[in-house]
């Protein structure tokens, strides 16, 4: 994400690509609510022109797309092993109260030392960056791990659950070594559901050459990730009512110092 604070240049947003060239807009992690915009009607004319679409989003996302234009032949969809995504105005009251001289870009999973930290990226400058280690250093992940944000939509999510509405269910894939070590690289390890025939179709189209390592593993492996299997279930922090409230009278990191009563810690 890259723009000033001031023109709204760090928002998610649901972008329409044709081209190879521009897939690194739709790369990393951004632990927020993205906006859709004109996004389904804009599918929905591409398919009426016989184009093959294949959307990605999480779970409710691809629920609300396949509800609006139906599970149409070209209609391809990916969806998230999602844990929340808070509000984008959390987001943008973190960047003004923490960097109000404004920054040029702000990339979350930082991943130069190891891909799976909580570590972010910001660049105050061309030449200054400043990283910061998970929420001992940057409070908007001391809220957002947590669920400290957590919209009350996440913490019921209808969504999440098996079966899942897209054609192929992708996430980092956590607490995989406590099952299998030899599977676990520093570039790290997804977790794919192969969730119906398309889905095994979309696979079948990559090359095995362009994939390190393919497994299949016992869905039970999957654990939490995403609360997806039966029996998880999605949480809101204690904190979470208190911190809506604070939020609203004090800059962001004294909201979540408010919330928290100095009594949390972070593991």
């Amino acid at each position: 994400m890259h723009g000033r604070i001031w023109d709204n240049g760090f928002y998610a947003v649901h972008t329409v690509i044709t081209e190879k060239e521009d897939i690194a807009k739709l790369k990393k992690s951004k632990y927020m609510q993205s906006y859709m915009g004109d996004t389904i009607a804009r599918i929905g004319q591409m398919l009426e022109h016989g184009r093959k679409i294949l959307f990605s989003g999480c779970p409710c996302q691809v629920a609300g797309l396949k509800a609006a234009i139906g599970d149409e032949d070209n209609l391809f969809t990916v969806d998230l092993l999602c844990g929340n995504a808070p509000s984008a105005g959390f987001f943008q009251k973190y960047l003004e109260d923490s960097f109000c001289g404004g920054i040029d870009g702000y990339e979350f999973r930082y991943k130069e030392t190891v891909w799976n930290g909580t570590t972010v990226r910001v660049e105050m400058s061309k030449k200054q960056s400043l990283v910061l280690h998970g929420g001992a250093e940057d409070d908007y992940q001391r809220a957002y791990h947590n669920h400290t944000m957590c919209p009350r939509h996440c913490e019921h999510c209808r969504y999440q659950t098996l079966p899942r509405w897209g054609d192929i269910t992708v996430g980092d894939f956590w607490g995989l070594a406590k099952h299998d070590k030899s599977l676990v690289n520093d570039r790290g390890t997804s977790a794919v559901l192969v969730n119906n025939e398309k889905g095994a179709w979309l696979m079948d189209q990559i090359p095995y050459s362009q994939i390190g390592q393919k497994k299949e593993v016992p869905l039970s492996w999957l654990g939490g990730n995403g609360f997806a299997l039966s029996g998880r279930h999605n949480f809101a922090s204690p904190y979470r009512d208190r911190f809506y409230g604070a939020v609203r009278k004090m800059p962001f990191s004294e909201a979540v110092d408010e919330a928290f009563f100095g009594g949390f810690e972070y593991v």
